[in-house]
């Protein structure tokens, strides 16, 4: 038993990326580097195809998705690591092998390249139900309303791509989804079993990083 994630990565204007992922936890043989690309493809393949995408801004662009296989370790407690423990990738990044895939929200104004969509992951235990989330970024200003929401539409679209995402994790090898604790992909018996998407806009300014 052990750990996995996939990340999407999203080109943003000025030179800035978004870097949305989602941990996954597999049981018996790890996934190979085979299915890792398989996955990594799977879920370019549900970005393209999805509703979501046509409300990103068109100068949002999903460039690759990486799928990678962790293990957790310990390490001495720092400010770093506060809880003695970090995430050590076990394989190289399987990334996916699409063309970039841009929004299809044409003429409109991106917000910022720190606003995104919070859709979380939930179980069904009432005292950990909520236990992982995702930063969505790209969605155009038009996907917002007056009162500075995200438009139930564009909440319902994000939602169904990420639910889209998850179900290519589990075609993907016998796996169960896992939650994030405290920043560490850490195996665990509560599946994910539903998604919320919020309609406020968030930021995760520690996902978005200058392109080098």
């Amino acid at each position: 038993m052990g750990v996995g994630k996939t990340t999407c990565v999203f080109s943003l204007p000025s030179l800035r990326n978004a870097t949305p992922g989602i941990w996954f936890e597999y049981s018996g043989a790890a996934p190979d580097f085979t299915q890792l690309g398989t996955l990594s493809n799977a879920i370019a393949s549900a970005f393209d195809a999805s509703a979501y995408q046509n409300d990103l801004d068109s100068t949002c662009v999903l460039t690759k998705v990486e799928s990678q296989l962790f293990e957790v370790v310990a390490v001495p407690v720092s400010p770093t690591y506060p809880y003695g423990r970090r995430n050590s990738p076990t394989t190289a990044a399987a990334i996916s092998t699409n063309t970039p895939f841009a929004g299809g929200a044409v003429g409109t104004l991106f917000p910022s390249p720190q606003v995104a969509m919070r859709v979380t992951l939930q179980t069904i235990l009432p005292g950990k139900s909520f236990r992982g989330r995702v930063y969505l970024p790209g969605l155009a200003e038009n996907s917002l309303d007056e009162a500075g929401k995200w438009t139930s539409g564009a909440v319902t679209e994000a939602s169904g791509f990420v639910a889209d995402w998850l179900d290519a994790i589990v075609a993907s090898a016998p796996v169960t989804l896992t939650p994030v604790v405290h920043g560490l992909a850490l195996p665990s018996d509560t599946e994910v079993s539903s998604i919320v998407g919020r309609d406020y806009a968030g930021t995760q300014r520690r996902r978005i990083k200058l392109v080098s």
